[in-house]
């Protein structure tokens, strides 16, 4: 049989003074009450309605209790909700600040989108190159490394991204789409059709690979 648990003696009861009111919320409470209020705040940073990741994110970087990695990420996650609203500038501030209280790869990367958007193509390409430098497997970096590329009209440069990018994410119809346009833009129309192809095999309703067809066969 189990040994019987050993009983404390009673503890002496507090005086009147220092005794809590009934109507206190025990610290545990407001600990849980707190956790809580941050998951829902989590919650709506990382999920897809932008208001609600806009009020969200601003909120949790108002939160004594989150960490530099939390931080970061919840600027990250603005500077993303900002870059959907159309304020690209607050978005390349959001992302930066992210870089500054703790940097990744995935930030830089968006970052450089945001750059991209703007037509700031030569920073876009300086903070592709440091998100690939720290993480060489990141496809969608490759990805848009090479359109930015395309857009500069650096053709060599952005099939070679390119390439790589089908090699890490082959099975994202995008990719494919990226290099047909790249291999047009090079007069290699064989190779720019094939591509633009397997763009549609992958996602039959992609309008810029039924267009590339389209222009390279007249079908």
């Amino acid at each position: 049989p189990s040994a019987s648990p050993t009983v404390s003696p009673p503890e002496p009861s507090a005086s009147p003074e220092n005794r809590p009111t009934e109507s206190a919320t025990p610290p545990s409470e407001d600990v849980a009450a707190a956790v809580r209020l941050r998951r829902m705040r989590w919650n709506h940073c990382r999920g897809e309605d932008t208001p609600a990741a806009l009020q969200g994110c601003s909120e949790l970087l108002s939160d004594t209790a989150i960490d530099a990695e939390g931080r970061s990420e919840a600027q990250r996650r603005l500077g993303l909700a900002q870059r959907k609203n159309g304020d690209l500038d607050l978005a390349i501030a959001s992302l930066s600040d992210s870089i500054q209280s703790h940097a990744t790869a995935t930030a830089y990367a968006d970052r450089a989108t945001a750059y991209l958007l703007k037509g700031d193509f030569a920073t876009a390409i300086a903070d592709y190159d440091e998100a690939i430098k720290r993480d060489a497997n990141n496809g969608e970096s490759w990805n848009n490394r090479a359109w930015t590329h395309y857009k500069m009209g650096a053709h060599k440069k952005a099939l070679a991204d390119a390439n790589q990018a089908v090699k890490l994410i082959g099975d994202k119809a995008y990719v494919w789409d990226t290099r047909g346009h790249i291999n047009e833009a090079l007069g290699e129309r064989a190779a720019a059709e094939a591509d633009f192809l397997k763009a549609l095999t992958i996602d039959p309703g992609l309008a810029s690979s039924k267009s590339g067809v389209k222009r390279l066969t007249g079908r």
